[in-house]
This record gives C-alpha cells, structure tokens and sequence, in this order.
C-alpha cells in the first residue's frame, strides 16, 4: 500500500471487517471523523503540503468530495446540523465545511495557530490556541470569535467537552507551574 488506509472495527469483537488500502494515494492523513451524516471525513496534507479534507463513501472507500484548506487542517468536529468544522493550524483559522457539497462556507480568523477542536450542545466552538498557550471560543451560529487568548498553560493541544458542557484541554508539555508529564485544563 502506498496512500492512507481507514480500517472499520466492528463494535462487538473489536476486529478490523474492513479495510481501504490506498484510498487517496499522495494524502497524508492527519484526523478521521465520522459525521452524523454517515459520511467519514479525513484532514490530512499532500504530498506537496497542500491542505485538503476529503469526504469519503463509507461503504466503498471512494473519495466523494475534496474541500481545499490553506494550510494544515489539524482537527476536525462536527455540530448539530452535520456540518465539518476545520482547525487550520498554519492558516490561523477555522473552517465550516457543508456536509452535503463539501464546500467551504465560513472561514473565521483564530489567532496562536489553532490545533485542536470541539463544539458544545450550545454551538461553541473551543479551539486550542498553542502559538499562544490559550484557547479560543467562538459562536457557530455567527462565525464570531467570542473569547481568545483563555490562558490554559503550555503548548494546549486537543480540546474535549464533557457530559456537562465544560471544554478541556490537554497540554502538551509542561508549563513551570504544571505537574509532571503536562497538564489538563477545565474552561
């Protein structure tokens, strides 16, 4: 094999039913995400560090959609209405994605190299800001940029929001306060 590979687990035995070998050749993958949708959703770069999210056919492994990203497209989350949302790390900014034409329809600017991403049943936005050692929240429903610069220690990296709506972000090195091995933050 020489492209990207995406292997389906089966829930009940925990083994691999199905494998797509080589379903985007030249695409390096960095993130997988399974919509509500059914589509399945890879971000990943080319080999020429060209940016792209691809919608992908679940029952046949074939590349549906390309949506280009300038820059790296680090994260991926999907909200309420099934639309893709895109950390752009190297572009500063977060992208939505229609899930039905895999089109770009909102590209909001996010400072410190946004990185990883998570929405909230309320449709907020939390991105990890890691230029800046902070996080970034932002309302889907306007593409505004409510609160940046939420000072969350060192290097944040991916975001998670629990059962109760609060976001967390782990941090992927130490800053001089953390306890050893990095932290974990609670907005």
């Amino acid at each position: 094999a020489t492209g990207p590979t995406l292997s389906e687990i089966d829930v009940t035995t925990h083994k691999v039913v199905n494998t797509f070998n080589d379903f985007a050749p030249g695409t390096y993958v960095e993130r997988t995400l399974a919509s509500a949708n059914g589509a399945l959703w890879v971000a990943g770069k080319t080999t020429d560090d060209q940016g792209e999210v691809l919608k992908v056919n679940p029952a046949n492994g074939s590349v549906e959609a390309v949506a280009p990203v300038n820059g790296l497209p680090t994260d991926l989350a999907v909200d309420n209405s099934g639309n893709v949302w895109v950390a752009n790390e190297s572009g500063n900014q977060v992208l939505e994605i229609a899930s039905e034409s895999a089109k770009v329809t909102q590209t909001i600017a996010v400072e410190g190299n946004p990185y990883g991403i998570a929405l909230d049943s309320s449709g907020n936005l939390f991105a990890s800001q890691p230029g800046t050692n902070s996080m970034a929240v932002i309302n889907v429903a306007t593409g505004q940029v409510t609160q940046q610069g939420i000072a969350v220690g060192a290097y944040p990296d991916k975001v998670a929001v629990d059962a109760f709506g609060h976001p967390w972000v782990g941090n992927l090195k130490n800053a001089p306060t953390d306890p050893p091995g990095g932290s974990v933050s609670v907005l």
